[in-house]
């Protein structure tokens, strides 16, 4: 993830995207899709896509990270 950050702070887009999208991957298997680090991976993974202009992607990881933010505030709040 701090790769994706680092790159994406050098607006190394497509590679930001790219290593986004693998700690997305990473976060999901070691993490499960309902721990609140996944969501922030898919927030990022989704301005990052954004950025690209790959609206349908970005909107993709939006519904991932708003969906884990719902179970996590309904499961713990």
């Amino acid at each position: 993830t701090q790769l994706a950050f680092t790159l994406g702070a050098a607006k190394k887009y497509k590679d930001a995207t790219k290593y986004a999208d693998e700690a997305l991957q990473i976060r999901s298997k070691t993490l499960g899709p309902h721990h609140p680090s996944f969501g922030a991976a898919a927030k990022f993974a989704a301005i990052m896509h954004s950025k690209l202009g790959d609206h349908s992607g970005a909107r993709d990881r939006h519904v991932m990270a708003a969906v884990r933010c719902f179970i996590f505030m309904t499961l713990f709040l």
